[in-house]
């Protein structure tokens, strides 16, 4: 879970760098979004992750995440073949 915390904290603070507005984050690691949200508790491990996410939240205002299914998710689908190679 650690990585899918990592991946969610560089997007949000990339967005922010860029001065987006109103960004949507999707991801499929169910957790993290929903501990991100605020609708799951996060665990003690993590907890230093959803405090630099509320951290950038207080300064830059709300942060939206979306869960998406894994089949939906090009960019981790992507990944994944690129670490394991394409499947038959």
């Amino acid at each position: 879970m650690d990585a899918e915390w990592l991946a969610l904290l560089a997007a949000v603070r990339l967005a922010r760098e860029l001065d987006l507005r109103s960004p949507v984050f999707v991801g499929d690691a169910l957790a993290v979004i929903g501990q991100a949200k605020g609708k799951v508790k996060c665990p003690k491990p993590y907890l230093h992750h959803l405090r630099a996410l509320q951290a950038i939240e207080e300064k830059a205002g709300p942060t939206h995440v979306r869960y998406i299914k894994r089949t939906q998710n090009l960019a981790g689908i992507y990944l994944a073949r690129s670490v394991n190679g394409p499947t038959s």
